[in-house]
């Protein structure tokens, strides 16, 4: 178990770090309009791919911000898919996409299909899909699956991924699944609980508690937070195989009430009633949400997502601040995101956001991580 106490490397150096932007792109600008991107993929040559969830394609850009167009399309021929929820690269350069309505994944190079397309856990992802029910996925590059369920999704390895009452509220029980390429089954990674309101929304979660989030790491294994309280990050490698544990000695932001809520009212009168009444959290999350970089930093957001805002879970806080740590665990020190700006992806000192315009369209914008003497 490594621990990162203190101001981090950068501090130490008297070092402050900002986010200077080089380019934009997609937005208004003619034959690159996006219509809900779910996340982004980053490869160490500086490309990023970008899984559109309503239009069905995954969209690449180069590293100066040309768009190259989709690779790949809605379809069920060979180098088409359906739903494609995630993407990785390869330190090659070759793309992996996972294309969840037909249980399998494509692998591109240069914007045409290569090879065969794996299958993966296709009765799985078939049951998830055909219930509506996606919390969160992810893919490493050579096939591996990673799956967080929503509680009451579905039952895995003959084990009911939906709890009940404990201590002193409605929990629920949340699990993080490897699935090795190929395979049809899942390992468990990570087994925890999660407060939710209960009640008429038996799944929904209170706001402001820790919650299991992940996201993929370059060499194809999953780092993990959230599974209980404090700020505590796992790190699997590519087999499973636990890596590391590392702790942070740093106070979760404080709870507030605009976490019950989101950008809007909502239609449902009877949940915004229930987040309203919800308890405060004991222990606020230290996590709110992670992503990992192309050459291996880790991205720790320590802002929550609201409880009526889709995308904050998937995309983070606008102006979200992060905990920045090294490939080994280090800790490098705090930045915070542009105002507006979701940062979702990272390549070395190259970091892209996704800024959403008056007109809902999406922007993608790439900044350069500077470091400059204090």
């Amino acid at each position: 178990m490594a621990s990162s106490r203190g101001p981090g490397e950068w501090a130490s150096h008297d070092l402050t770090p900002g986010l200077k932007e080089e380019w934009r792109a997609g937005g208004l600008r003619k034959g690159e309009a996006l219509a809900l991107p779910i996340g982004a993929a980053p490869s160490l040559h500086g490309r990023l791919a970008v899984p559109d969830f309503q239009l069905q394609e995954v969209f690449v850009l180069r590293a100066n911000g040309t768009w190259s167009g989709t690779w790949g399309g809605p379809g069920d021929g060979p180098g088409e898919y359906r739903y494609p929820l995630a993407a990785a690269w390869s330190r090659t350069g070759r793309l992996a996409v996972l294309d969840v309505g037909h249980g399998r994944v494509v692998f591109f190079r240069n914007g045409k299909a290569i090879g065969e397309p794996l299958r993966t856990a296709p009765q799985l992802l078939a049951r998830l899909v055909a219930g509506g029910r996606l919390r969160w996925q992810a893919i490493g590059p050579e096939g591996t699956l990673f799956l967080i369920p929503p509680a009451a999704a579905l039952t895995v390895n003959g084990s009911t991924a939906a709890g009940g009452s404990a201590g002193n509220g409605l929990y629920v029980r949340a699990i993080l699944l490897r699935v090795a390429p190929g395979a049809s089954s899942a390992d468990t990674l990570l087994d925890a609980r999660e407060r939710v309101l209960g009640g008429p929304f038996p799944t929904w979660p209170a706001p402001g508690w820790p919650r299991l989030v992940a996201a993929v790491s370059p060499h194809g294994g999953i780092v993990a937070a959230g599974w209980g309280p404090g700020y505590r990050l796992a790190e699997f490698g590519a087999n499973g195989s636990l890596i590391r544990i590392v702790c942070r000695a740093a106070s979760a932001v404080p709870f507030t009430d605009a976490e019950r809520g989101g950008p809007g009212p909502t239609p449902n009168a009877d949940l915004s009633t229930a987040l309203g009444k919800s308890p405060a959290p004991t222990s606020p999350a230290s996590v709110g949400r992670l992503f990992v970089g192309a050459e291996g930093r880790i991205w720790v957001e320590r802002d929550r997502p609201r409880a009526l805002d889709r995308a904050d879970a998937s995309l983070g806080r606008s102006g979200g601040t992060f905990d920045v740590f090294g490939p080994q665990g280090r800790y490098l020190g705090e930045l915070h995101a542009p105002e507006g700006a979701r940062l979702v992806a990272a390549s070395g000192d190259r970091v892209w956001a996704f800024l959403r315009g008056s007109l809902d369209q999406t922007t993608i914008v790439a900044y350069r991580l500077s470091l400059a003497k204090r």
